[in-house]
């Protein structure tokens, strides 16, 4: 298996590498965020009926809300120390439940995969996808575990994949999520395994929006939706991790090479993908290089949202 090129870079006192600006930058420090009450979620106070709506809070089209719609115990709030066993290991992970969530209503649900040397907790601030989508999605920031170099395992039968796997069925088990509303998102290493689930589980991931990150490495199942992020002058992850990115996505949704400029800037569209494929490329400079970008979170959410 290839190695992230960022996970080369990593220096002596420098954790930024693939860690992440979650804990070097002051946008949200390990940890950041709203504070969970330890081993278990704070508890709701979710009201309603047992009839569950299939009108999804997100995108343009239907929805296919999961097991969990209807259930009025799941608690509400952020915890920052949840846990899941995966193959009989305990693995950690935070949640973000908005404090208006109805059981009723499938919500999206948002993975966020953090960098090299990062936590779950630590990059649930600094992804601002809490506040770009309004309460509209349910977020979960699994922990790396077990990998000599403290990133993710990117292998498509992989401890990382099987936690994505685990998590996506016990959350759904849980909450009402629309089955058919699941983003992939990640920083640095974080976003080589954004790309990674999208890649494997491409059957289950709606959208991929890899931030200066990389991959995937081939073998993919089908087209996914794809918002790539990365900076010009990134020292940390080269610019052309996320060139590879981009072209890839290109290739595997059917796009053609054929560039217009939308929404936020500096970002691009490629014509011609696959219907509720589209990719979007934004190259950004002079914003610090290896970092998530103001336009990132709300122009995630937007590009999530406008899909069918």
């Amino acid at each position: 298996m290839k190695t992230p090129k960022a996970g080369l870079l990593l220096l002596t006192g420098l954790v930024v590498g693939c860690g992440g600006s979650e804990s070097t930058t002051g946008s949200g420090g390990d940890g950041g965020g709203t504070t969970g009450t330890g081993a278990t979620a704070s508890a709701g106070n979710t009201t309603g009926t047992s009839t569950t709506s299939t009108t999804s809070s997100t995108g343009t089209g239907g929805s296919s809300p999961s097991p969990g719609c209807g259930n009025l115990s799941a608690p509400t709030g952020a915890n920052d120390a949840a846990t899941i066993d995966v193959a009989g290991v305990t693995r950690t992970y935070a949640i973000y439940v908005p404090e208006t969530y109805d059981a009723n209503v499938p919500l999206a649900l948002v993975f966020g995969w953090h960098g090299l040397g990062g936590t779950g907790a630590g990059i649930r601030s600094y992804l601002g996808l809490e506040e770009a989508s309004a309460g509209a999605a349910i977020l979960v920031y699994p922990d790396a575990h077990g990998q000599p170099d403290g990133g993710w395992n990117l292998e498509a039968d992989g401890t990382d994949i099987a936690i994505f796997d685990a998590l996506l069925e016990d959350v759904s088990a849980r909450y009402c999520i629309d089955q058919t509303r699941v983003l992939s998102t990640g920083f640095s290493y974080g976003g080589w395994m954004a790309n990674a689930t999208a890649c494997f589980r491409a059957d289950r991931v709606r959208a991929v929006a890899p931030i200066a990150g990389g991959g995937p490495f081939g073998g993919c199942s089908a087209p996914v939706a794809a918002f790539v992020v990365h900076g010009s002058d990134d020292g940390a992850e080269p610019v052309s991790s996320g060139v590879q990115s981009r072209d890839f996505w290109v290739g595997q949704n059917g796009c053609t090479t054929n560039e217009s400029p939308v929404d936020p800037a500096p970002c691009v569209a490629y014509g011609g993908c696959q219907s509720g494929s589209p990719v979007a490329w934004c190259e950004h400079s002079g914003m610090g290089g290896h970092v998530i970008p103001p336009f990132a979170p709300s122009g995630i959410w937007s590009f999530f949202t406008s899909l069918p």
